[in-house]
């Protein structure tokens, strides 16, 4: 019989942490460009459609918004420089309904990035599909970058989607911690 201390042991998990330029730390994942349109778009959906409310945002958002212009610096190189429909920095790699980065390792400290690239509306379906079942930066033309200081230059104000809360700024200096903190999983 184990004892209370190898049980405890065993479920606690250490992770890292991600912090932005202003001190904002995020467990999961920031983004900007859809998936930031899409939670603004579900915040008053919710109530209605519950888990389905991110769902209805995203395909409002995909139909009326506009690929952002965006340049990505992964431990000081220039990795992207264009129109995006989203930027993805994630340290657990889950975000938005239970979408997500498949590779993201929780605690290397590493931050991983997926960058969707401008192109047609329709070619969004194949993006979306490739977050739901997190495969998303295995899919051609998507880039994915790792690295542990992430620069993200983006029009002021543009909102972003920090763990499902809505701000703005912050991208200029996007890091992470390895072991940062130990959670409880079954």
């Amino acid at each position: 019989t184990p004892t209370r201390d190898e049980i405890v042991s065993r479920l606690l998990r250490p992770l890292e942490l991600g912090q932005l330029a202003d001190g904002r730390p995020f467990v999961n994942s920031v983004a900007v460009g859809l998936a930031s349109v899409a939670a603004r778009r579900a915040q008053p959906l919710k109530s209605r459609f519950g888990p389905l409310a991110y769902a209805v945002g995203a395909v409002r958002a995909a139909v009326a918004e506009r690929p952002l212009p965006v340049r990505v610096r992964v431990d000081g190189a220039e990795a992207f420089a264009g129109h995006a429909w989203q930027v993805i920095v994630a340290c657990t790699g889950a975000f938005g309904g239970g979408s997500g980065i498949g590779v993201a390792d929780t605690n290397d400290g590493d931050l991983d990035v997926v960058v969707i690239p401008a192109g047609s509306r329709v070619g969004l379906i194949r993006r979306a599909w490739g977050l739901r079942t997190r495969t998303i930066e295995r899919q051609r033309s998507v880039p994915h970058l790792v690295g542990r200081l992430i620069e993200i230059d983006v029009p002021e104000g543009t909102e972003l989607n920090c763990d499902g809360e809505l701000a703005t700024g912050g991208l200029e200096r996007v890091t992470a911690r390895a072991n940062a903190f130990r959670l409880v999983v079954p």
